[in-house]
């Protein structure tokens, strides 16, 4: 069974930023864990564009309310 579906994977498998986690900070791994909870993976390239807007803490917090809120409503995040 283990072989079977890490031949599957090794096939079928779709490449996804957030597989790559040596290419992120630790915070930004943490927002698109945020974002991909009530998201699908359908969203992908707006989570990647959020996830390296802000790759810190202090990234978030330099943008106004109303912004975030912007950046988060084609997810139906922006009230989290």
């Amino acid at each position: 069974m283990r072989r079977a579906l890490l031949r599957w994977f090794s096939r079928e498998r779709r490449a996804f930023f957030w597989r790559e986690p040596e290419s992120l900070t630790p915070f930004q791994v943490l927002l698109v864990e945020f974002l991909l909870w009530k998201t699908s993976s359908r969203s992908a390239p707006l989570i990647e564009r959020i996830a390296r807007r802000y790759a810190r803490p202090r990234d978030v917090l330099s943008r106004g309310v109303a912004q975030l809120e912007d950046e988060l409503r084609p997810l139906g995040l922006q009230r989290r």
